[in-house]
This record gives C-alpha cells, sequence and structure tokens, in this order.
C-alpha cells in the first residue's frame, strides 16, 4: 500500500511542523529509533491432486522493513519502507500468484508501506490518543478486520475511562493502487476491563471489490454492517482464552444482470482459542509444555435459501508478504477461504463455503540444541466445510506438523517446519482420492540497529 504524494506531503509534513511546535516544553530532545529486519523464507510443497506425480513449488522470498521512529511527547512521527519479493529465477505458484498484486512494488523496490503520526495525551482529564495516516490497525483477534501488516490509510482514536469504557472509533479505505483491495470502512468499539478484556463493536463497510461467487456470477459493490464481541484473559503467562464472535448482514447486487439483481447477505463467524501450561503424565521428563486448542468456524451458504449466508470479510488476517497465514501450515485457512486447489473464489472445491476448523498443538521448554535454545512443538488441525451446495462431501481433511524454533537472541530468530496434508473425501475426482502431500518451511527473522 502506498499514499498519493499530494496526500503524503498534505497530511504528513504540516503535522510534523505543528508536533514540533506543539511540543514547547522541550523537557528532553526528540528520540530517533531507526530499525530494520528481514526475513528470508524457502518453502516448498505440493499440489492437492490425483494425479500420481503431484506438481511440486519450490520458491524463496524476501521480506525486507526499514523503520523510522521520531518521537517528541506526546507526539510520535512513524514511516516504514518495506520490499517484498521472491528471489532468484524462482516463481510463486498459480494459487499464491495473485498475492503479488497487493503489493505496489513486488518485484523487490522499497515502497511506503507505513506513514501516521500519533498523539498520546490528555483530553479533559482523560487519557487520549489519536493517529492518522497509513497506520496499523487491527480490530478483535483478525477474523474481521487486519491491515495484514501492511498498513492502511486511516484514522484511529482513544479515549480512556469513559464512564466504565474505553471507547475506540475509526475508519478509513483499504484502496491501494495496485491490489484489487477497495473497502471503505468505520468502527466503534467499547473497551471493557474486568474478569478479562472485553471489546463490542459495530463496524459498517462498503466493499467496492468484485468478488467471483460459485455461481459463476460476480458480486459487485457489497454493503455490510458488522457487529463484534472479542474476550481475551490470560493468568500470568499460565493461561489464556480468547473469544471472538461476529455476525455480519447487508446486501450486493450481481454484477452484469439486467435488471440489476440484489441479493441479502447474513453470515458469521466464531473462533475460541486457549491455551496452558501442563505436564504430560509418564513424559515428566519432558518438562512442563504449553498446550493449546483451537476451534473456529465460518458459516457457508445455504442452497436452499435465496440468502448468501457465507462469511466473508475483505480484510481478515490472511496474509503476510508473499504467504497465506491462518490455521494449518499448509492451507493457511481462515473462516471462509484457504489455499486454493480450484479457481473458486475461496479455494475449495466447487460447492463448498465456510470453514470449520479444530486444532491442537504442543510445544516444549527451550533445549540446547547445537548449543542454540530450541524449542520443538508439534500440532493437528482438522478441516470441514460448513455447506455443500451440490452434495460433495464436507471433509476437508487433516494436517500434522513438527516445528523446531530457536532463538540466539532478540535479533535472530529461525524457524523450520514440516507438514503433512492429508485430503478429505471433499477432494476426491471420479471416485478417486487425492494424494496425501507435504511440505517444508525454513524462515530467517533478522533485525537490526
Amino acid at each position: 500500500m502506498t499514499a498519493p504524494k499530494g496526500v503524503f506531503y498534505f497530511l504528513f509534513l504540516p503535522l510534523f511542523a505543528v508536533s514540533c511546535f506543539l511540543s514547547t516544553a522541550h523537557a528532553e530532545d526528540p528520540s530517533i529509533d531507526l530499525s530494520a529486519s528481514m526475513d528470508p523464507t524457502y518453502t516448498s510443497w505440493s499440489d492437492i491432486s490425483t494425479a500420481a506425480v503431484p506438481a511440486t513449488h519450490s520458491y524463496l522470498t524476501q521480506r525486507s522493513t526499514l523503520n523510522l521512529k521520531i518521537t517528541e511527547k506526546p507526539w510520535v512521527l512513524n514511516f516504514r519502507l518495506e520490499n517484498i519479493a521472491v528471489v532468484g529465477s524462482g516463481a510463486l505458484p498459480a494459487q499464491l500468484d495473485g498475492l503479488s498484486s497487493r503489493y505496489p512494488k513486488p518485484g523487490g523496490a522499497f515502497f511506503l508501506s507505513q506513514a501516521y503520526f500519533l498523539y498520546s495525551g490528555f483530553l479533559r482529564a482523560r487519557p487520549a490518543r489519536f493517529e492518522a495516516g497509513f497506520l496499523p490497525l487491527n480490530i478483535g483477534h483478525g477474523l474481521l478486520f487486519s491491515d495484514n501488516d501492511l498498513g492502511v490509510m486511516g484514522i484511529h482514536g482513544t479515549l480512556e475511562r469513559w464512564g466504565p469504557f474505553d471507547l475506540e472509533v475509526g475508519g478509513g479505505n483499504t484502496k491501494t493502487n495496485a491490489a484489487p483491495e477497495n473497502d471503505l470502512f468505520g468502527f466503534v468499539l467499547a473497551n471493557l476491563s474486568g474478569m478479562g478484556a472485553w471489546q463490542i463493536g459495530f463496524l459498517p463497510e462498503i466493499d467496492r471489490t468484485p468478488r467471483a461467487l460459485n455461481s459463476g456470477q460476480t458480486a459487485g459493490k457489497t454493503r455490510r454492517n458488522n457487529i463484534l464481541v472479542a474476550y481475551n484473559q490470560n493468568f500470568n503467562h499460565e493461561f489464556f482464552l480468547s473469544l471472538e464472535a461476529i455476525a455480519s448482514g447487508g446486501s450486493y447486487f450481481l454484477a452484469n444482470t439486467a435488471p440489476l439483481q440484489k441479493i441479502e447477505t447474513k453470515g458469521s463467524a466464531f473462533s475460541i482459542e486457549g491455551g496452558w501450561k501442563t505436564v504430560i503424565p509418564k513424559l515428566e521428563s519432558v518438562g512442563p509444555v504449553d498446550f493449546q486448542f483451537t476451534y473456529t468456524q465460518g458459516s457457508g451458504d445455504k442452497s436452499n435459501t435465496t440468502k448468501d449466508e457465507s462469511f466473508f470479510s475483505a480484510n481478515a488476517t490472511r496474509f503476510n508478504g508473499l504467504e497465506r497465514t491462518g490455521w494449518g501450515q499448509y492451507l493457511g485457512a481462515s473462516t471462509f477461504d484457504a489455499l486454493g486447489s480450484s479457481a473458486t473464489w475461496n479455494g475449495l472445491p466447487q460447492g463448498l463455503s465456510g470453514i470449520s476448523v479444530y486444532g491442537l498443538a504442543l510445544k516444549t521448554k527451550p533445549y540446547r540444541f547445537l548449543s542454540l535454545p530450541t524449542r520443538i512443538g508439534t500440532g493437528f488441525y482438522k478441516f470441514r466445510a460448513s455447506e455443500s451446495s451440490n452434495g460433495r462431501s464436507k471433509d476437508l481433511g487433516s494436517e500434522w506438523s513438527l516445528g523446531f524454533q530457536t532463538e540466539l537472541n532478540q535479533r535472530f530468530n529461525a524457524k523450520l517446519d514440516y507438514f503433512n496434508f492429508g485430503p478429505g473425501a471433499a477432494y476426491e475426482e471420479s471416485g478417486q482420492k487425492a494424494k496425501a502431500v507435504g511440505g517444508v518451511k525454513l524462515k530467517l527473522s533478522l533485525s537490526f540497529l
């Protein structure tokens, strides 16, 4: 994402001057923080297929950032340059090729992904915070809205201690100069602390992003009203519980129909994640392990109604650079889409919509391996479609994974994952089962300055 130059100069340079002027106390000099990071990632995996030898994809991607943060209390200015590219002669698989179009300069040139100012002070004796520009923005736990670590043009304000609540308001537009996303959104959130952190919100949006439907038609401009309830509880890092529920309703017109045909939408999504430290019976020598469970579900489109009940959010957490991020190393599933195995809008076999995920994961304490502190993790996910409009099985399959993660220090992190996905009956073609596929991912994270 990048802002038009005119908007940049009009908004940020005057604000920089204003911020320097308003900070008249000069009790301390402005601080300047410069940081940089690199995340080279090697990935190899095979297609879901009934062929004797499925196609295999191997490629190396690189994501680099350079961040400048200028602080003179109560003001902060932040700028981030970023580049995202496939390294060498490799190319992204067709299933991920569309991710390149999300970035204005995917070939390796740097682009501006964040440029915003932040004020943190008081308003009528209440702590207040306001930020505007190309800013990082995430709402709830990501089922409905996330900037996918790329920034979004918008505003965001917080006013604490408004009665029993902390209030948040904001809005923006996800339109970029290269990607197809074009979503005008707003939000009002009420945060309440007490027996955990509660968040209740209303988020209206106008989504101008065309979306292909399983029927072969295209959804035009969509208006949605979303209601969000989220909860988070953490007990001294020994136990955590995270809940999020979304109800979404609205309508869209089918493109290229005469007369225009209006379709009502009514979708929902839900997730619950939790975890705790425990000792496995008869394996006490392993020491305490972090145990985590996941259940999430997105509604699908029912074939016996005229409404579209499939949940969809163009801004859900789904991407990290040139790879999907979600449940499962292979599918990277959200509540409505996954790594594409077909040309459908959600990547699922024809006729299926909505995704349910059941997951369990374990991670050990750090062990010394080649003089490096290394944690071992394993996970299992079961995937199932919520609705089938053509009688196809809803069983999407299951995945298990084994991973090793080491942190030499705060500036270096390495993670190696092996994963194996067993396709379910939903991927059968002419009675022939799809073969199990595996993959490996090696990711290095380096930070400088």
